[in-house]
């Protein structure tokens, strides 16, 4: 489940500015926000369990409430997207959260092995994967020059713990299919 990293980090500045003026149609809103109906509904609903928009907008100035406010969106949402998975008929035997992963260590511990293998680079302030010695047109960044691990390194972690647990075959989507096994 994505349920980290900067998206959810703008999930909770959404649902946050929808606190603020959560009965007023907000003319002017964040670049990056969600701007969907159903935050409008998530912050209402919030604001009445805070006690009002006086006690909510208190709250805002709390960097780690905001936080909390998209972490507690990502599970709603998350728990919709289970719900409408299972009335097609799919069924997961295990959910894993990626949010586990950045709280254990593991993205920034993928990083570093990275690193330390000589995969991985930094410059420009930021940590590049070195993927166009492996072909790629450009390599990526892993860690952003403001620290924060792209959704590529947290993936790269996912796959080392998902290895570490027992796991030892992948599927991989959204590229071309071949039958080329040379490189793993």
């Amino acid at each position: 489940m994505n349920d980290a990293g900067l998206q959810i980090q703008l999930l909770g500045v959404s649902v946050a500015a929808r606190m603020r003026e959560p009965a007023v149609r907000l003319r002017r809103f964040q670049k990056r926000g969600t701007r969907g109906g159903d935050i409008k509904e998530l912050a209402n609903a919030w604001v009445e369990q805070e006690g009002g928009t006086e006690a909510a907008k208190a709250r805002l100035a709390e960097p780690e409430y905001v936080a909390r406010l998209g972490a507690r969106a990502a599970e709603k949402y998350c728990a919709m997207a289970q719900a409408d998975l299972e009335r097609y008929g799919v069924r997961f035997d295990r959910w894993f959260s990626e949010r586990t992963l950045h709280d254990a260590g593991d993205v920034l511990e993928a990083v570093q092995v990275l690193l330390d293998g000589g995969h991985a680079e930094k410059r420009e302030g930021a940590t590049w994967l070195k993927t166009t010695e492996e072909g790629d047109d450009k390599d990526r960044v892993l860690v952003r020059a403001t620290g924060e691990p792209t959704y590529f390194a947290a993936d790269l972690a996912y796959h080392s713990n998902k290895f570490a647990r027992g796991f030892d075959r992948r599927l991989i989507c959204g590229g071309p299919i071949t039958t080329d096994t040379s490189r793993g």
